[in-house]
Order: C-alpha cells, then sequence, then structure tokens
C-alpha cells in the first residue's frame, strides 16, 4: 500500500524527492532492493541533500554485495548529517560505515 501511496504522490507531482525516498524505503522492505536504488538515485537527482537516501541506497548497496557504493553513499550522508549539525544521525553514519569495514576487512 505504501508503494502504491507515494507512486500515486509522484504521479500528482513528480518533483517530490521524499516520496521518491520513501517508495523506496518501502521497497526495501519487500526486499526489491534494486528498484529501491532507483529510488533513491531519483530523490537525490532532485534533492543531492537527502543524507536519509544516502543512507537508504548505501544500505541497499551493501545487501547486494556493493561494498564501494555503499561506502560513498555512507560517506556521503555522514558528511551531510556533520554539515546540517545532526550528531544522532552522524553517529548512525558512522555505525554503519564501521560494520561495512568490519565485514568487509575480517
Amino acid at each position: 500500500a505504501a508503494i502504491a501511496d507515494h507512486t500515486e504522490a509522484l504521479r500528482l507531482d513528480p518533483n517530490l524527492a521524499g516520496a521518491y525516498t520513501n517508495r523506496g524505503s518501502a521497497r526495501d522492505d519487500l526486499g526489491d532492493h534494486e528498484a529501491a536504488i532507483a529510488d533513491y538515485t531519483e530523490a537525490l537527482r532532485l534533492d543531492p541533500n537527502d543524507a536519509a537516501a544516502y543512507y537508504n541506497r548505501g544500505a541497499a548497496n551493501d545487501l547486494l554485495g556493493r561494498v564501494n557504493e555503499a561506502r560513498r553513499d555512507f560517506e556521503k550522508a555522514l558528511a551531510l548529517a556533520r554539515e546540517a549539525g545532526d550528531e544522532d544521525t552522524a553517529a548512525k553514519m558512522e555505525r554503519g560505515l564501521a560494520d561495512l569495514s568490519k565485514r568487509n576487512n575480517p
């Protein structure tokens, strides 16, 4: 239902970056990571400062084993969170990067 709702919102206004991010999250929840990445990428085209879209795309790339892409997205999300002074989000991003490094550099 969330995918349908966000698709309808995007039909009405295709420039709603947040609707792409939210639809991507719903697609991620259903395991459709490729479609989720496409949505996050479109969200970032519309709003290149969307830290959540970078983080979510990084997580989806990580699930697909795309370590370099995941790392780039997590680092960008971290930089945006720090720039915004959002320490809670920055801490989340740092944990994501640390987990990625641990898994890929045993």
